[in-house]
């Protein structure tokens, strides 16, 4: 088993796929329309793999589990240099919602996507080196 990709609801899908683009560097790889006249776009990442689902739905479809309210809290990626990570993020149109890094702790950061969706920045972990046995 293995997680295919999350979904998140975008208000502008456009807006979503030039801020995934831009800051995150997501590069889109299909869409299509759903059967409630809605649309969506896989936005795939070009070193992990990892899939992000940019849907939109009409008025009319905004009920059940497609409620507009119905989106994910937060995900979370890891960055080499959070700082720069951030910077990039802001440009796109982020908005910073807690501390900057150098004040937490962890060395994150959280920000808001244009719909209010949350990304945390991690910084990678610190690889251990493990020597060779003798």
């Amino acid at each position: 088993m293995h997680l295919d990709y999350a979904g998140i609801q975008a208000s502008d899908l456009q807006r979503s796929l030039k801020f995934y683009g831009r800051g995150l560097g997501l590069l889109e790889i299909r869409r299509g329309r759903t059967d409630t006249g809605g649309s969506w776009i896989l936005l795939e990442d070009q070193v992990s793999r990892q899939r992000l689902a940019l849907n939109w739905h009409p008025e009319s479809a905004r009920s059940g589990a497609r409620r507009r309210d119905a989106r994910l809290e937060h995900f979370t990626v890891r960055a080499d240099d959070v700082e720069a990570l951030t910077t990039r993020l802001r440009d796109a149109g982020a908005v910073p919602v807690l501390d900057p890094p150098e004040t937490r702790a962890d060395g994150s950061v959280v920000l808001q996507d244009p719909d209010g969706i949350l990304i945390e920045v991690l910084p990678e972990p610190q690889r251990l080196v493990v020597p060779p046995a003798s």
